[in-house]
């Protein structure tokens, strides 16, 4: 049988009361099997709530397909509180049950028609998968050496925690063979499951 043990400080003077409310139901206060700090209405520490930035690594456009974009660990605007971004498949793998939210952003220089797809659980991006979806195209139609078409899609998702994975994709419905740039995405928790 676990025991509850209370450690009073023999340095302090202070009298610590809890208090019930006014109730007439009964209650259990259940206390998880980790270390940490109770927090309170009036703490100043933030909860760990996990959050991810990232910045583009070189990929390159295929002409009428969704390619993975790849991100950059040792970038300066590199943020993974939990480590939950793995690099070998460049996806988010959260392990806190929740509803996250997800956000991505690129460009393409000298083409007409660009597509951005955040995809849960799935290797190709298909409409039943998308967390978000866009798509950018410019009427100017013959003149791809002057368009420069930005894009950005951003969605919230439920992640179980353990399974659920999100990735970034893009597509060139245009030219082809094209370097994405300025390409960043976060991520970050909102709520618990």
């Amino acid at each position: 049988m676990s025991q509850i043990k209370l450690s009073p400080n023999a340095s302090g003077t202070g009298v610590f009361t809890i208090d019930a409310p006014n109730s007439n139901t009964n209650r259990t206060f259940s206390l998880p099997d980790e270390t940490g700090t109770v927090l309170t209405t009036e703490s100043t520490t933030m909860p760990k709530v996990p959050v991810v930035q990232l910045q583009g690594a070189s990929t390159t456009s295929v002409n009428g397909s969704w390619v993975r974009l790849k991100w950059n660990e040792n970038s300066g605007n590199h943020v993974d509180t939990a480590s939950i971004f793995n690099s070998s498949n460049e996806r988010i793998v959260p392990t806190l049950a929740g509803y996250y939210f997800f956000h991505l952003q690129f460009r393409l220089n000298n083409m007409d028609w660009i597509k951005a797809g955040i995809v849960k659980n799935q290797t190709i991006p298909t409409a039943s998968n998308y967390v978000s979806f866009a798509e950018n195209w410019t009427s100017d139609v013959g003149e791809d050496d002057e368009n420069v078409l930005n894009i950005t899609t951003s969605g919230v998702a439920y992640m179980n925690g353990t399974t659920d994975y999100v990735e970034f994709w893009g597509m060139d419905s245009d030219v082809g063979g094209l370097t994405f740039a300025d390409m960043y995405a976060s991520c970050f928790m909102v709520s618990g499951a």
